[in-house]
C-alpha cells in the first residue's frame, strides 16, 4: 500500500467549510484504519505508566510488607521501579517491506529478564530471538501464540492516532460526528456511540484558515459506566511531513477521569525504506554470528517449532529435544499483553486502562 493513502487532506475534505459538520463528517470517514504502508519504517514508543504516586507508594508498601505473595506485590514493585526510572515503556523500530518481509526490533524499559525481542518473516521463514534463545517458526503455519503477525496487530490503530488524531471509524463502538462548530479560531466536534450512551468531544485549534490541529478527545457521557466520564486523550507535538504532506501529532497521551496518566504513543520517524536496507536485517541469525542490530550472538538455545525440537547450546555439544508444553508461550512481559496486542483504538486504551486500574486496587 502506498503511504500516501494515509495522507488527510489539511484545509478541507471535498469542497466543505473547513470546521464544518460536512467537513467533520469527510475527515472521520478519511480516517479509516487501513494497513501498514508497504516499505516503511516506524518507529515508535509506547509508555504505560502504573497509576499512583508517593502515597499510593507507601500505602501497597503498608500491604504487602513482609508477605511476598501478596496480589498487590507486583504493582507495589513495578510502581517502586517507576518512581525511580520512569514508566514502562517500549520502544519498537520496524522495517516493512510488505506482509511477507519484514523486522521488528522491541526493547523493554522496565525490570525484566528479557529486555529485547526481535521478530523477521522473509517469506517461508520466521524467526523470533531474545538474549536467552532463538525460535523458528513457519509463519504460514505458527503454532498457539506464536503468530509474528500479532506483534503488529496494534499499529494500524497506533497510526490512525498519529496521523487522524481523535477520529477513529471503525471503532466497537460504533460512533458517528453529529455536530460541529466553530467559534473564532477555535473548533469542536461531537461524536457518539450507535447506541447513545457514549458522547465525546473533540477539541482543536484553525491553524492559518488553513487546517484544524486537533488537540484532545474527552469522554463527555457515559451513561452506562459514569467512572469512564472526563476521561481524555490528547494530541501533542504536530509536525509537517513534506513526504506525506500531512501533519501528524507525534504524541498521544491518556488521563483518566482523575487526571491520572495513561497510555502514551510517540512516534518517533517514519520514512521510506532505503533499497536493500532489509537484507541483512531478516538473515537469520547464528549461534557464533552477529546480528545487524543486537550485535555478537548470546542465545544459548534454539526453539524450532516447525519440527518440534529444543536445541540447548551450554553445553560442550549441542543437546536435542522434544519442544515442552509450554515452549509456545510468548516471552514478554504480562503488562506489554494488556497495554499492546488488545488495543483496538485509542479511546479504547483509556477505557481499558482505567478498567485495569479499578481491577488492581482492594
Amino acid at each position: 500500500m502506498s503511504l500516501s493513502l494515509l495522507v488527510v487532506a489539511t484545509a478541507c475534505a471535498g469542497a466543505q467549510e473547513l470546521g464544518s459538520l460536512e467537513w467533520f463528517k469527510a475527515k472521520w470517514a478519511q480516517a479509516e484504519i487501513r494497513p501498514i504502508p508497504d516499505n516503511t519504517y516506524i518507529e515508535y514508543i509506547i509508555e504505560s505508566p502504573v497509576p499512583g504516586g508517593e502515597d499510593e507508594l507507601n500505602r501497597l508498601r503498608a500491604l504487602v510488607d513482609g508477605k511476598p505473595d501478596h496480589p498487590l506485590r507486583r504493582q507495589f514493585e513495578d510502581l517502586q521501579w517507576q518512581m525511580t526510572n520512569g514508566a514502562k515503556s517500549t520502544r519498537h523500530r520496524l522495517w516493512y517491506s510488505n506482509p511477507n518481509l519484514w523486522r521488528l526490533s522491541q526493547d523493554y524499559h522496565h525490570q525484566i529478564p528479557i529486555p529485547f525481542v526481535d521478530r523477521a518473516v522473509h517469506g517461508r521463514e520466521a524467526w523470533q530471538l531474545t538474549n536467552r534463545d532463538l525460535s523458528l517458526v513457519n509463519p504460514r503455519n505458527p503454532p498457539p501464540d506464536r503468530n509474528p503477525a500479532e506483534a503488529l496487530s496494534a499499529l494500524p490503530f497506533y497510526l490512525q492516532g498519529w496521523l487522524h488524531p481523535g477520529m477513529s471509524p471503525g471503532s466497537p463502538l460504533r460512533l458517528q460526528p453529529t455536530d460541529a462548530k466553530l467559534q473564532g479560531n477555535n473548533w469542536s466536534g461531537t461524536i457518539q456511540s450507535a447506541d447513545g450512551n457514549r458522547h465525546f468531544q473533540i477539541a482543536g485549534t484553525i491553524i492559518d484558515d488553513e487546517w484544524i490541529r486537533i488537540e484532545s478527545r474527552t469522554v463527555t457521557l457515559s451513561s452506562d459506566e459514569p467512572m469512564w466520564e472526563g476521561a481524555v486523550t490528547r494530541f501533542s507535538d504536530w509536525r509537517y511531513h513534506e513526504l506525506h504532506r500531512s501533519w501528524a501529532a507525534h504524541r498521544v497521551s491518556s488521563l483518566d477521569s482523575h487526571g491520572e496518566p495513561g497510555q502514551t504513543m510517540i512516534l518517533i520517524e517514519m520514512r521510506p525504506l532505503e533499497p536493500g536496507e532489509l537484507t541483512a536485517l531478516v538473515t537469520t541469525p547464528t549461534v557464533d554470528g552477529s546480528d545487524p542490530i543486537r550485535g555478537t550472538s548470546t542465545f544459548t538455545a534454539i526453539n524450532d517449532f516447525r519440527d518440534g525440537t529444543r536445541t540447548d547450546l551450554r553445553g560442550p555439544e549441542p543437546v536435542t529435544s522434544p519442544l515442552s508444553i509450554g515452549a509456545s508461550r510468548q516471552p514478554h512481559p504480562a503488562w506489554l499483553t494488556q497495554a499492546g496486542w488488545v488495543f483496538v483504538a485509542v479511546i479504547i486504551s483509556v477505557l481499558v486502562w482505567m478498567r485495569l486500574k479499578s481491577a488492581r486496587s482492594p
